[in-house]
């Protein structure tokens, strides 16, 4: 993916990535199997490079002390999809006559002119380099680098991240049940999302970063709570899920990227190829096995890798600190060491 990167360039990465996801809405105007198939497998491309390309534009474009109010900005806006996609659905679905197949068309048509406005974007400083490297060459490092140990300790919450996604997308709407509800709970999604992504700044800056990754485990586990336990006489509940389910990707997100930028600096598209290739996996196998995972069982597995990746991302976190402070001490003795040979020189 790096080598596609330095040859193409982000800007349009992210044009073939828009007009994969317009492939899938459009694959659900026509509402056949086959087709949606195809766009799924499209969509699925077009969402991997797109992504993979995106966490690199955006480490690019940013340094150590501006990337985390970057990364909340670009998140506020996404989290506006959220907002505007759902909203509008729960609104039209109000009016006589509505068909899902022209919403979805309208939303292909927005797609595409929204994948063409991003060739406007500044190119990135690396963007117009080029490399021609095979496709081994091109995934090898990323795989190194996810042989390591200190990346296989954020594998089980990149996972989690993964399934947290389809429970979010998948298993809470089937939950709800009715369209309706669902499209007005997602809106309140999208808001506690842009919400939590505007104050993201501050509280990742506060924590390093470590505060808001408690932040999405906190709202997955209370999203999940209060999904579980209501039902069609308590429908209030599901916005209050809702609402806390809006504090889980933002959080990750900032999290993630900031974590990844000041871990990985010279292999950061390695580490965003890596973060992309485990969470894009572990939503497809969820999705795939989702007709034979039972709604409690997938709460299980999401809340099961959910702790038990905070809990190692924590001890990974000690363990780097202590590196950091043991490299901090070396480099000390050693400047006390060169002052007193200076001492001694001089008498």
């Amino acid at each position: 993916m790096e080598s596609q990167l330095k040859r193409f360039g982000e800007l349009k990465i992210f044009l073939i990535g828009g007009l994969s996801f317009a492939a899938f809405i459009g694959g659900n105007v026509i509402s056949n199997t086959a087709v949606l198939t195809i766009g799924a497998a499209l969509n699925g491309f077009g969402g991997a490079i797109f992504w993979i390309a995106q966490g690199a534009y955006l480490s690019k474009m940013t340094n150590a002390s501006n990337r985390d109010r970057f990364t909340s900005i670009f998140v506020a806006f996404l989290a506006a999809s959220h907002i505007t996609g759902n909203g509008l659905t729960y609104i039209l679905q109000h009016i006589p006559n509505f068909s899902f197949s022209t919403l979805f068309a309208v939303f292909v048509v927005i797609t595409i002119l929204a994948s063409i406005s991003l060739l406007w974007l500044q190119p990135s400083p690396q963007s117009t380099e080029e490399q021609e490297t095979s496709l081994i060459e091109a995934v090898t490092p990323t795989f190194r680098l996810m042989a390591t140990v200190d990346y296989m300790m954020l594998i089980p919450i990149i996972v989690a991240y993964g399934l947290d996604m389809t429970y979010i997308f998948g298993y809470f709407p089937s939950k709800i049940g009715d369209t309706v509800t669902s499209s007005l709970a997602l809106t309140l999604f999208g808001c506690s999302y842009m919400c939590a992504s505007l104050i993201g700044t501050k509280m990742a800056s506060w924590m390093n970063g470590n505060f808001l990754f408690m932040t999405s485990t906190v709202g997955i586990c209370g999203g999940i709570f209060f999904a579980t336990i209501a039902d069609s006489d308590s429908i209030y509940l599901y916005f209050i899920a809702a609402l806390f389910l809006g504090l889980t990707e933002p959080g990750f997100l900032v999290s993630i990227y900031l974590l990844l930028g000041r871990d990985y600096g010279s292999k950061l598209t390695a580490a965003n190829s890596g973060f992309r290739f485990l969470s894009g996996g572990a939503m497809a196998v969820a999705f795939f096995l989702g007709v034979s995972i039972t709604y409690t069982a997938m709460v299980v597995i999401v809340l099961v890798m959910q702790l038990s990746g905070i809990v190692l991302l924590l001890v990974r976190t000690k363990k780097m600190f202590a590196n950091v402070q043991a490299v901090r001490l070396d480099y000390g003795q050693l400047h006390e060491e060169s002052d007193e040979e200076i001492d001694v020189g001089e008498l």
